[in-house]
């Protein structure tokens, strides 16, 4: 599983606000994401396809894809447009043997609870934009941006500007607030900044400085950010020396692993660890996090294999637990045999106070040797 994955990196012709976050964490996550046959293979899993989902439906609203639809005739129109997006979810879903598993989108953990958030904060949506109809000013629905000489670009959700008074509104599917040592919950960092570089493009591409951003969650949690110049110019600053520095560093390396800042922080969200030898180098027991467990050991045992439940005892030689037999369990359709080399990655440990039992949950990602030559086709 160590083989060459194929990567040839290249420099970038520009950063874009959701990217910097990658670049910071980590280069070749970047490398990842710019390689079409990675990009379009990660697990995803439902949470993030239903994200998806839902900033597609609203995206399509925000762009007036609905203007001057009566207002009798929302509900069955948002029913269609939400049909579309969601099938084009579940058909990817469907074509990955790691999410296949999951079936029909609409027996997806979470699938009733988003879509009814996604169709109220869509009427929320036209609901305002019936309102505007007065206003002088204008909308503009996913905004593009090219600024510092084409160096950062982006796409805002929305902006809303009349003369010389312009917000900025981006819409996320998830969770806006991270959790401080302190125990308070704050604005995500990286919402902040990605808010705060939006700010920077309008500027360099107008002129003016908008008066203030909003993060807004389809939980309605709504989170402003003052939008201070001389912040603003420094995360362009940061932006940009990210930018050159991965550029120079690309045209220096031979080696695409030179390019990996293995780390908890880093790799913990990361959908590429399952095939990436540095993280399997440097992950350790002292990484921690228990629900997050990331193995690669050899199945020694298969000590059940009922319908879909099995249990089975892996020999675990690296990962972000201690070395030694581990029992893993699980309760969906999988072939494993003993004998057989195994990476899981987002294990949970179980219920009882036994450190060495681990299950493997609907988010569990499970790749054995063949699945790992087969999908994603290393050399």
């Amino acid at each position: 599983m160590g083989r060459s994955l194929g990567l040839k990196p290249k420099p970038l012709e520009y950063v874009s606000p959701s990217r910097v976050a990658k670049l910071e964490a980590c280069f070749l996550q970047v490398v990842f994401d710019a390689t079409p046959r990675y990009r379009g293979k990660k697990f995803l899993g439902p949470r993030a396809r239903l994200g998806a989902a839902c900033h597609a439906l609203l995206a399509r609203i925000t762009r007036g894809e609905l203007a001057g639809i009566p207002r009798a005739e929302w509900r069955s129109k948002l029913e269609h447009l939400w049909n579309e997006e969601i099938a084009e979810e579940e058909r990817l879903s469907q074509e990955s043997p790691l999410e296949e598993h999951f079936g029909p989108a609409r027996r997806w953990p979470g699938y009733a609870i988003q879509k009814a958030r996604a169709m109220r904060k869509a009427q929320v949506i036209l609901e305002r934009r019936l309102q505007a109809r007065s206003w002088t000013g204008r909308t503009w629905a996913e905004r593009s941006y090219q600024a510092y000489q084409g160096r950062l670009r982006g796409r805002a959700d929305v902006v809303y500007w009349s003369g010389e008074y312009a917000e900025i509104q981006d819409y996320k599917t998830g969770s806006i607030y991270e959790r401080q040592e302190q125990g308070d919950n704050v604005l995500k960092s990286h919402y902040r900044k990605q808010i705060l570089l939006y700010a920077a493009m309008r500027h360099d591409s107008t002129g003016i400085w908008p008066a203030s951003g909003h993060i807004v969650s389809l939980t309605g949690d709504r989170e402003s950010v003052d939008i201070d110049p001389a912040e603003s110019e420094r995360e362009v600053e940061v932006a940009l020396e990210l930018l050159e520095r991965f550029n120079a560093q690309v045209s220096r390396e031979h080696n695409s692993y030179a390019l990996t800042s293995p780390s908890p922080e880093a790799c913990r969200f990361c959908g590429y660890k399952a095939y990436c030898e540095p993280f399997w180098i440097r992950v350790s027991s002292d990484w921690g996090c228990s629900k997050n467990v990331a193995v690669d050991g050899l199945v020694i045992g298969v000590l059940t294999h009922v319908m879909a439940d099995w249990t089975i005892q892996i020999q675990v030689r690296r990962g972000n637990v201690h070395q030694g037999v581990y029992q893993v369990c699980g309760s969906r359709r999988v072939e494993l045999e003993e004998g057989q080399r195994l990476r899981a990655i987002n294990l949970m440990h179980g219920e009882t106070e036994e450190p060495t039992v681990l299950v493997a949950t609907d988010y569990t990602e499970l790749w054995t040797e063949s699945l790992m030559k087969n999908y994603i086709d290393v050399e």
